[in-house]
């Protein structure tokens, strides 16, 4: 539809792509600057798929923006045109391609539109240089022969004028050089009294991260980042350092007499310059509203665009549950599973329309030994709440890993960081499943912006090393790993030994299957195991290393006491043995035995998909009965 006129009428709806603003019923409609941009786009190609790469080059032309920004401004579209009450999508997601506007689209010169606001009707007048130009403002003065004050008065206002406006601008300039602020670490509120609140001060910058996030024009670091920092003796600047942030927000949290004080301090991290200090007080029955002024007002500071219109919708309306969900996410964070998953219950026992607790015990369970638990639980939270980005990530993460369904985990994960651009887990979940699906440059991308929000997660910079690894780039995937085991105090990432063994090093490989067995142990402990492998090692060689460890998992799956997962465990631990060793058929064979746990016990490995990309397996993928084990996973 080329050449489109600037006025483009769907419905009741009227789209001035001139004056960028779009009318439902001679009320201007809500929406973004970037949002009425893809609109015009979309409606620009009525009818037709316009791709992610055409719109990102389209709206964003000057800038380098995620793809999850798209999908959540689109996200914000739709549900404006839903809260008008427009029933139709009239923006259609074509899975892998893009967006296609599916509205009726009419044009007309000669509409014309009632104006109700004068701010907004003059702004409009002067963005337009050309009406401006042409016209007199109505409502603004004009200056002519009949102004009483001449030309000494003229000149005089002209003067006063222009002294001021150097005044502004020279504030504004201050302004934008005290505050460049970019990028945002809120840290863990530090609780004054009772210990028993550092849930509760991580909770509240929980929120205020939360609200921040939904910006686009400031990277807000994760609550997962933050969260380790909690009731360290770290001073602020470091952590904003180790962060790679502009700022820190950093505050105390006190709770007497049944109120909130809660002090923040905003700090600019390359010169120590405390940038603004506030103070809120508040009831504890009334902690929503602490938290979104808090919100408000750092987005105030920070000079941002923060949306207030229409209703907010509170995860709860019971504090005691909110206290429990935020014991539980506290827990949870700490991978204490069992008492996190005991405060989401508590939570939901208070209100079982919790949504947010619904996710998180399902989060629970995934991780867990309950993964059949976890289905009807994440289904519980999206029926609360569909828009639960949290809940479409572990969704995404249960169709991975217990069904291999893997176009609905796609679609869920797909679903999630486009509810939550911010979201951690989000994005590593999908990029872990885009390594699987073998989408190695989507899954580094996913995998990078995961730990732009969480820089110091030895977690996930370990598995952007193991996306390198799969992508047969193994000197990246070394660094990474090697990073990562320095983030995690030294601990040896397992994955180390695969890579070296790999490459042929045998050496480097026993080094680091040393440090995997060993470390940690008791000092006396760790020494006998030190001596014990390298005595091996250096007496029989590599292969007497992978027989030990052969004999040590034979004997796990011939263990009746072993839990079924175990098991399970086991037998993908002796089919990497036998591989180690050369002995491909009983490799393959152990492989078998341990998709047959999957399918008769549900258990889960959550390593086993993985083989459809680990280099380590190359050597049996031309073999049927392994061609036959890939089918069976979906992959």
């Amino acid at each position: 539809m080329n050449g489109i006129n600037s006025l483009r009428e769907f419905g009741e709806f009227v789209l001035d792509t001139e004056r960028r603003v779009l009318w439902y019923r001679n009320e201007p409609v809500n929406l973004q600057l970037k949002e009425i941009e893809l609109l015009a786009v979309l409606t620009e190609q009525g009818g037709e798929v316009v791709t992610k790469e055409v719109l990102l080059d389209r709206v964003w032309a000057d800038s380098f923006v995620e793809e999850s920004n798209l999908s959540r401004h689109v996200y914000r579209i739709r549900k404006a045109f839903q809260e008008l009450g427009v029933s139709e999508e009239l923006i259609q997601t074509v899975p892998r391609r893009g967006y296609r506007f599916t509205g009726a689209i009419s044009c007309s010169a000669a509409t014309v539109f009632e104006r109700h606001s004068l701010k907004r009707t003059l702004i409009e007048e002067i963005e337009d240089g050309s009406e401006a130009g042409s016209k007199p403002l109505s409502g603004v003065l004009l200056i002519g022969k009949s102004w009483p004050l001449g030309v000494p008065g003229l000149l005089l206002l002209v003067l006063v004028c222009t002294s001021f406006g150097w005044y502004l601008l020279g504030r504004a300039r201050n302004s934008v050089a005290d505050l460049p602020v970019r990028s945002i670490a809120v840290l863990p509120l530090k609780t004054l009294g009772s210990t028993d609140d550092d849930a509760l001060g991580i909770g509240f910058a929980d929120a205020l991260i939360t609200s921040l996030g939904k910006l686009d024009d400031v990277k807000t670091i994760s609550t997962n980042a933050v969260s380790r920092y909690s009731n360290l003796p770290i001073e602020p600047l470091k952590i904003g350092r180790q962060l790679n942030v502009d700022a820190v927000m950093e505050g105390t949290l006190q709770r007497a007499n049944g109120k909130f004080r809660v002090t923040l301090r905003l700090l600019r991290v390359s010169d120590g310059k405390q940038m603004w200090t506030g103070t809120f007080n508040e009831s504890e029955n009334r902690i929503f509203e602490l938290q979104d002024a808090m919100s408000m007002q750092t987005a105030k500071i920070l000079s941002l665009s923060f949306e207030t219109g229409g209703s907010v919708q509170r995860p709860t309306s019971d504090i005691e549950a909110y206290n429990f969900f935020l014991q539980g996410e506290y827990f949870f964070r700490r991978r204490e599973i069992s008492i996190a998953g005991a405060n989401f219950k508590r939570a939901i026992e208070i209100d079982p329309r919790f949504a947010d607790a619904w996710a998180g015990l399902a989060a629970v369970y995934a991780m867990g030994d309950a993964m059949d638990e976890a289905e009807p639980a994440v289904d519980k939270a999206l029926e609360l709440n569909p828009d639960l980005a949290h809940a479409h990530a572990v969704r995404g993460f249960i169709k991975m890993f217990l069904d291999w369904d893997w176009e609905a985990a796609e679609d869920s994960l797909d679903r999630a960081v486009e509810l939550g651009s911010n979201s951690v887990e989000a994005h590593h979940w999908r990029g872990i499943y885009m390594a699987l699906r073998g989408r190695f440059a989507d899954a580094k991308a996913e995998m990078n912006r995961a730990l732009e929000l969480d820089p110091l997660s030895a977690n996930m910079i370990s598995d952007l090393g193991q996306i390198h690894y799969f992508a047969y780039d193994f000197e990246t995937a070394e660094a990474l790993y090697l990073k990562a085991n320095s983030i995690s105090e030294g601990i040896a990432d397992p994955r180390l030994v695969d890579l070296y063994e790999r490459q042929g090093k045998d050496q480097k490989a026993f080094e680091a299957q040393s440090e995997v067995e060993c470390r940690g142990l008791a000092s006396n402990e760790e020494s006998r195991c030190l001596e014990e492998l390298g005595s091996l090692y250096r007496s029989s060689g590599a292969k007497a290393v992978a027989l030990k460890y052969y004999r040590l998992f034979r004997s796990r799956v011939k263990d009746k006491d072993l839990p079924k997962e175990q098991v399970a465990n086991a037998w993908y631990g002796l089919a990497v043995q036998h591989r180690r060793l050369g002995q491909k058929q009983q490799a393959i064979s152990s492989l078998q035995e341990t998709l047959e746990r999957k399918t008769r016990f549900e258990i889960i490995n959550f390593t086993f998909p993985f083989i459809s990309v680990d280099p380590q397996f190359d050597e049996l993928r031309s073999d049927p009965v392994f061609q036959q084990i890939l089918r069976r996973t979906r992959l």
